[in-house]
């Protein structure tokens, strides 16, 4: 699932887990693992150097595409670079309104192509540090949501499952927030375990 703050990763996770429940199932058999792509490296401002640098190179061909397709409108037909069309903004969803509302914030009207370069970029909330730091995060973010975990999303660039599994995985394990072996044989019975 993709959300771009802890609240409203919290307030997706409640919701979803009071649907299940009154819907006669046990809530803890419907795992939720919200989708992040963290960004590893040492120290915080090379990750954060080489975040900026994938956001700026984002291929806005993918997040145009990708807009379009959950507004269920051809954004080809606009431009780029100009103010975004009310029609989008009317039509916008949460996720995308999220978006939209970071930029006013910065006093800043964005462009289709600012939505599209960060929609292709971030489309959750962003972990972009040391190993220590994206631990830290990850760790009080699901002690704050209540998630059953996170789907590391490769996305288009290469680079995130590796330094995750190799830098971040051992201290989340240290913490007992990862386990450390797996018992079960199947997919499912791993997801289970969570």
């Amino acid at each position: 699932m993709s959300r771009e703050t802890v609240d409203e990763m919290k307030q997706y996770y409640d919701a979803f887990k009071a649907r299940v429940k009154k819907q006669g199932r046990d809530p803890n058999e419907c795992k939720v693992f919200f989708l992040t792509k963290p960004i590893i490296g040492d120290p915080d401002e090379a990750a954060q150097r080489r975040a900026d640098e994938l956001y700026a190179n984002a291929p806005v061909e993918a997040g145009l595409a990708s807009l379009s397709t959950m507004l269920q409108m051809d954004l080809s037909t606009y431009d780029l670079d100009k103010p975004l069309p009310a029609a989008i903004q009317t039509r916008a969803i949460q996720g995308i309104r999220s978006q939209l509302d970071r930029f006013y914030m910065s006093g800043r009207t964005p462009t289709l192509r600012d939505i599209a370069t960060r929609k292709v970029s971030i489309d959750s909330k962003p972990y972009i540090g040391t190993p220590e730091r994206v631990a830290d995060e990850l760790a009080r973010t699901i002690d704050a949501v209540g998630g059953d975990g996170f789907a590391i999303r490769q996305g288009i660039w290469p680079g995130y499952v590796g330094p995750f599994v190799e830098k971040v995985i051992p201290l989340l394990q240290q913490r007992g927030a990862v386990r450390t072996e797996y018992t079960g044989t199947t997919l499912r019975e791993h997801l289970r375990e969570f």
